[in-house]
Order: C-alpha cells, then structure tokens, then sequence
C-alpha cells in the first residue's frame, strides 16, 4: 500500500512512531506541520551550542556564517575551515561542515563562506492505515550554501546568503523534495571589542515540502549580544529568537577562558527547555596553535542526550581594527604577551 505524504512532518504522521522519534525529525519538537525542514534552526557546531545555541554576534565561530552571514567580513581570521558532527537523540546523526575566507581592502574587507550539512535518522517501521507494518524508512536531508559579507570601517558588517534544501523518506515510503532559502544578517562591535551585536533573518523562502504538499519554511529572527569585558577573559552571550510556528525563546551563557588555551563554558537553551534538566548546556574549548576543538553536551530528559563535536583550523591574522588596539595597548605596556589570557 503506498503512502502519502503531507509536508515531511504532516507525512510523519502516516507511521508508526514513538513520540520520541517525532520529536528528532522536529528538531526541537516544534509543532507538526506547522513548518517544514525544521531541522534548520538547530545549531551544528559545539561552540554556540555549549552557549545556549547563541552564536549571531560571534564572529570567531568556524561556524560563523550559518549563525549569520554578516559575521566572516569581521572575523580574525583570515581563512577558517571547520567540521562538527552530532549524536542526536535517538541516534540521529548531523554532519556540517563550512569554510569562511577575509579579504581586507583599503575600505573594510570581503568575507564568503561556503557550507555543507546533512543528517540521517536510524530507520523505522511504517504502516497501512490499519496498522500492519509495511517496512521501514528513513529521513534523510540535505543542505548546501554559500554567502557573502562586506565589512566597512571597523565595526559595522552587513550579509546574505542563499542555501539548497534537499530533505526526503527513503524505503517503503519514499518522499522527496527541494527548496531554496536565504539568510540575512547585520553585525556590529565597538569597545575595542568589548561588546558586539548581531540581527539575522533565516531560512525565508517559498513554502516547501514533500511532493506536491508544502509547507512555510521555519523563518527565523535572532538578535544576539556578546561581551567580553576586562581583559576578556570572559565571554557573554544572550541571544532572543522568535521561529515561524513558535513562541520566542531566549538562550546564553559564559565562557571562561581558565588557561591562555581552555575554555570552559556553559549555557540555557530556551527553545531546548524542559523537564530532567533539559535545556541547560555545557561544553569546553582547547586551543593548540591553529587548530580548536569544542564539544558540547546537552540533555534532553528522557529522550537522551545530544554531543557535539567540532574543529576548527584557522589561519591569519586579526582584522586591522584589533591590531591597531593591540599594538597601541603593547606600547602603553598594557598587554603582557608572556601572559595573554584573551582567548577566543
């Protein structure tokens, strides 16, 4: 018997699943059918997940760009490459992987940055419309992207990008469909890099789904906020979202730089918030030359627990507005670099 398919969470709805499983294909258990993809607003690297998944005024993130496309113009960095994957609940796996690269001109700089994600859910029975078993399917789905930043003076970057949208039930019930979505994002910073900010739509586009139905994509605002006070030894973010289909939720956290390559941090995420702790986030940071590496750790109650796991290899210098900063603070003898302590 063929079944149909409404939306990839409306079609979800033809199985024979656990509540539990619903909730992987729903990324955080938004609400059914009310918008498709939903696997977009969840963040793919360790970073900005440790932090209460903030990450749109953090533009030293290897994954800067899919938090907002205004943020590789300002990075330090000059060229950065990154890979994360995921053990999401129930066994769902998430790959992403994405490369910013900063060009300086004698009026700011360009930056681009190019992405890739993917994610597979274990396999699952599905049924007839009386319940008899009539094999098993998986959900598959697929992102590719690319943006564009141009950063003018020293503190002010604007972006967009565009990204493919490939998601899709393989086995019994084979569903599949494609779409096209853009993000757009501001960013700014001032204090000598004490504090920045950020503002980013996502995922606006047409409607989208699974064949012939469709549903709204999972449009997002996010406005985020970083300080780094002091010598900037520690981080703060707080970040607000408002999702299509969702009420707003607000996330953030610290971050502890305890050694010139460690840091430690923590974080409560609003979207993720529920019994048995979950919500609350955690993860760490090691540094070692070019190269970071991040985990995370976040539980979900009693549907488990998601890890993270990212590196990053980064290569250049930082843009010319902190190295101005940091050449006039050496000068004034403010800066002992037999002894930083202002790690990413």
């Amino acid at each position: 018997m063929k079944t149909t398919t409404r939306g990839w969470m409306s079609g979800i709805k033809q199985f024979t699943i656990t509540t539990a499983a619903l909730t992987i294909l729903a990324g955080f258990g938004f609400a059914a059918g009310t918008t498709t993809a939903d696997f977009l607003k969840v963040s793919p690297d360790s970073r900005s997940a440790a932090l209460g998944q903030t990450g749109a005024a953090d533009p030293d993130n290897g994954f800067a760009a899919f938090h907002n496309p205004a943020l590789p113009a300002a990075a330090k960095a000059k060229v950065s490459v990154s890979a994360g994957q995921t053990q999401w609940i129930l066994g769902t796996q998430v790959s992403h992987y994405e490369g910013n690269f900063r060009k300086e001109d004698r009026d700011g700089a360009w930056g681009m940055a190019v992405s890739v994600s993917q994610w597979n859910t274990p396999s699952f029975d599905t049924t007839d419309n009386l319940g008899n078993v009539t094999g098993r399917s998986a959900y598959k789905a697929q992102t590719a992207g690319v943006s564009l930043s141009r950063a003018w003076g020293e503190n002010f970057s604007v972006g967009g990008g565009v990204k493919q949208i490939s998601q899709g039930f393989v086995g019994q019930a084979s569903a599949s469909g494609q779409a096209l979505a853009w993000d757009a994002g501001v960013f700014t910073r001032g204090g000598e890099g004490r504090w920045n900010v950020g503002l980013v739509l996502q995922n606006a586009g047409a409607a989208a789904g699974l064949d012939n139905a469709k549903d709204p994509l999972p449009t997002t605002v996010r406005a985020g906020v970083e300080l780094r006070p002091g010598e900037k030894q520690f981080s703060w973010n707080f970040e607000t979202a408002q999702a299509r289909g969702s009420k707003m939720a607000f996330g953030g956290g610290l971050g502890f730089s305890a050694l010139s390559c460690l840091t430690i941090r923590a974080g409560y995420d609003g979207m993720a918030a529920g019994p048995n702790f979950a919500g609350i986030t955690s993860g760490l940071g090691i540094v070692i030359r070019n190269f970071s590496l991040d985990y995370s750790f976040a539980p979900f109650g009693e549907l488990g627990n998601v890890q993270r796991i990212s590196v990053t290899w980064a290569y250049g210098g930082t843009p010319r507005t902190e190295a101005k900063r940091v050449r006039g603070a050496a000068r004034a003898g403010e800066i002992n670099f037999s002894n930083r302590r202002f790690q990413r």
